[in-house]
């Protein structure tokens, strides 16, 4: 819940400047929106171990390519 306070009040204090892109906001929203959707659907179907056992998989492939792109540039 701070987390959630203090990201809202920046959120304020930035939009008050004039420095943030509603575009951007909304579509970050509308994806965030639509993974709780899906997230929901999906909790039926898939087990913890599977879950944690994809999140890994995800994890290792984004090291991967992290790594892949410092080293190549």
């Amino acid at each position: 819940m701070v987390i959630a306070i203090a990201s809202f009040s920046g959120f304020v204090q930035h939009l008050g400047y004039g420095s943030v892109d509603l575009w951007l906001t909304g579509l970050f929203i509308l994806g965030g929106v639509g993974g709780v959707l899906a997230g929901a659907g999906m909790v039926k179907r898939i087990t913890g171990r599977e879950l944690d056992s994809g999140f890994s998989v995800l994890m290792i492939a984004v090291a991967v390519y992290i790594l892949v792109r410092s080293v190549i540039g």
